[in-house]
């Protein structure tokens, strides 16, 4: 979620006659709702906060196959094979011609 959206939000009301940049600032929730169903909760706001129109939500695509790999981040996943791939390099070197 953009913290920095509802940040700049806050910021706006607080001082209405200066002018603020956004500042997107995104955070990942300490419990990422694997596997997302229709219905789960992205966010809850107090009762009279009003709509924050550019507030935005960012999602992983994961990779789910149990026993190996459960709701884990397709990109993340992906640079921890390209990097052992890569540390393996150097011990096979000295065998090519």
């Amino acid at each position: 979620m953009d913290i920095g959206a509802y940040a700049l939000e806050s910021f706006k009301r607080t001082f209405p006659d200066m002018a603020i940049p956004p500042m997107p600032f995104f955070m990942k929730p300490a419990d990422n709702l694997f596997p997302l169903k229709a219905g789960d909760e992205l966010f809850s706001d107090l009762p009279y906060a009003k709509p924050i129109p550019n507030l935005q939500f960012k999602f992983d695509i994961v990779i789910h196959e149990p026993g190996i790999a459960e709701g884990e981040p397709l990109v993340e996943m992906q640079q921890a094979m390209i990097d052992s791939v890569n540390s393996l390099i150097p011990i096979f070197e000295p065998f090519m011609a």
